[in-house]
């Protein structure tokens, strides 16, 4: 069909004009004919493009549709190809022809938004602010916001944006020139969304008065990010104590803190609270449930589910993942079974696979993850599906097999940060540091701000190399970027610890266990320990170890060793 469409097109002139020829009309009756004859040309040359565009779109060839309709883009007018189009530009981080996309697209719908909206993104990916202030006056002249919801709208688009610097290096200086609170506020908001919470409580303390529910919300939620409770609490206790009625979400919120400072008498009495002025709401029992299962309190969060008789897919599958952190893997298993919402299906396939593979192995879990991913249809979900695969093959230690997997995928999506990154890590463990080094620097060119990126190479150097600076300022980065992540704590005390500043080692290291008892940051806590001769801590942290991990054999064996060195 292709190819005779193509030839349609190439003869089609000539005929026109043989027969143009033999007429007998004056020379303005022929130069209509001609013009004519382009005006249909175009006609059908724009059917051809839409046609095959939307055909290679169905076969997911999104590159060769986004470079068609780029070259012929004068004489397409299809406005939702445009939309379709533009988002492959931006996921492909093709900006130059996201920019192109949208002055074409303004031209044909200039009382739309979506162009300049489009214009503005791509513009700030490729610091033209110049350009970027003249597309966001456009939308602002369309869009006419009058509340924080309305630049929200435009702010929160920006979360797609990979260059996160250049968005807020633009929106800093806007922000000082228009003076708007609403526009303000939105932007902390995106701050927030962005993971920045020096900045937001920056911003927040440049407004003056905090008295605003939402931003005294983000205000204590950026303090708990950087480690900073105290502050936190007294911030939501104060706000509580002003309000005539029960303010449900900062309740669950100061819960968070209480159990992050480890103080459970308060966490119980504040559920109790709660609990006895809401006549057991079963929405409110769920989510202290679900906090408390999410802060490693395991047996309060089955206690409190346990009193629920209504079975919702939510409730159901927190029961189920109880079970799996249980060990009680049949359990779990038929739980995850009886999910139908299509929000945890696919989650709930994930963890029954992980059971299967505690009770059968990896290679059945496998198995039934292949059986299962022909019922989801989108890309997303094909390639969640994927990585949850390379997963259970990291658990069997199958690297080559992995990166087999990562490389075929990467032919046609070189772009999926996700899948190089597994591929990365696969070499690493595969003892190949040199090809883990290329993928983490390929992800850092697509996203120079790629969080589990900078501490996957900072960390990765620390271990394997003796480039010490190199690794700090990659990993210094990362914490930047997210400083309350228990693993990127854990690299900078290990960083530290190699560099030989113990004392540093044991602020970041203390506050990762505290986080995160995850036995690779045991066993680093363990060591820093050892160096800043603090014993007592050790052994406590030693035994919780082997009390709570007796099936990590190598862990078990290196603490035991370290046991016996300081006769503990």
């Amino acid at each position: 069909m292709r190819n005779y469409l193509k030839i349609l097109l190439i003869i089609l002139p000539f005929i026109i004009l043989n027969c143009s020829k033999t007429d007998k009309k004056s020379d303005s009756i022929d130069s209509q004919i001609i013009e004519n004859n382009q005006i249909n040309g175009d006609k059908y040359k724009q059917l051809y493009d839409s046609i095959y565009i939307r055909l290679a779109l169905q076969k997911s060839l999104k590159h060769e549709a986004l470079t068609l309709f780029v070259k012929d883009i004068g004489i397409i007018k299809d406005l939702k190809l445009y939309s379709e189009i533009s988002k492959i530009a931006l996921d492909s981080y093709k900006y130059d022809d996201a920019n192109t996309i949208a002055r074409q697209w303004a031209k044909i719908d200039p009382d739309s938004s979506y162009p300049f909206e489009l214009g503005f993104r791509a513009s700030l990916e490729l610091k033209d602010f110049k350009k970027a202030e003249y597309y966001l006056k456009k939308y602002l002249d369309i869009e006419q916001p009058k509340n924080k919801r309305d630049y929200s709208k435009l702010l929160f688009s920006l979360l797609g944006n990979k260059n996160r610097l250049n968005v807020m290096n633009f929106l800093d200086s806007y922000i000082k020139k228009k003076n708007n609170r609403e526009l303000i506020i939105s932007y902390i908001e995106l701050l927030y969304s962005y993971n920045k919470p020096i900045e937001v409580i920056k911003h927040i303390n440049n407004i003056g008065s905090l008295n605003e529910r939402n931003l005294i919300r983000l205000y204590a939620n950026s303090h708990v990010l950087i480690n900073q409770l105290e502050p936190a609490k007294k911030t939501l206790l104060k706000f509580l104590e002003n309000k005539a009625l029960p303010d449900r979400q900062v309740q669950l919120e100061l819960l968070q803190i209480y159990l992050g400072l480890g103080d459970i008498k308060l966490a119980e009495n504040l559920i109790t609270k709660m609990i006895n002025n809401t006549s057991g709401d079963v929405s409110l029992i769920y989510d202290v449930a679900r906090i408390l299962y999410e802060n490693n309190n395991y047996d309060l969060s089955e206690k409190y589910l346990s009193s629920l008789v209504v079975n919702s897919d939510r409730i159901i599958f927190l029961r189920g993942m109880l079970d799996l952190k249980s060990e009680n893997y049949n359990e779990a298993i038929a739980h995850f079974d009886r999910i139908s919402d299509y929000n945890y299906k696919i989650i709930a396939i994930f963890n029954k696979a992980s059971a299967l593979s505690e009770t059968s192995g990896n290679e059945y879990a496998i198995n039934y993850l292949d059986s299962m991913q022909d019922k989801f249809d989108s890309y997303n979900d094909r390639l969640r599906f994927l990585l949850q695969k390379i997963s259970l093959l990291r658990q069997e230690k199958k690297f080559k097999e992995i990166v087999e997997i990562c490389t075929n995928h990467l032919i046609n999506e070189k772009y999926d940060i996700e899948v190089l990154y597994s591929r990365a890590m696969a070499y690493e463990s595969s003892g190949n540091i040199s090809k883990m080094e290329v993928d983490l620097k390929e992800i850092l060119k697509i996203d120079k701000e790629n969080t589990n990126t900078l501490n996957a190479l900072g960390y990765s150097l620390t271990i394997h190399t003796n480039r010490y600076n190199e690794a700090y300022n990659l990993i210094l980065q990362a914490y930047h970027n997210d400083p309350g992540n228990a693993a990127i704590l854990d690299s900078m005390a290990w960083i530290y610890y190699q560099k030989g500043n113990y004392e540093k080692a044991l602020l970041f290291s203390e506050i990762a266990y505290k986080k995160d008892k995850d036995p690779e940051i045991i066993e680093h806590f363990c060591e820093i320990l050892k160096k800043n001769k603090m014993h007592e801590e050790l052994k406590k942290v030693i035994n919780f170890a082997l009390d709570n991990y007796p099936n990590k054999k190598e862990l078990i064996k290196k603490l035991k060793i370290l046991k016996n060195e300081i006769r503990i």
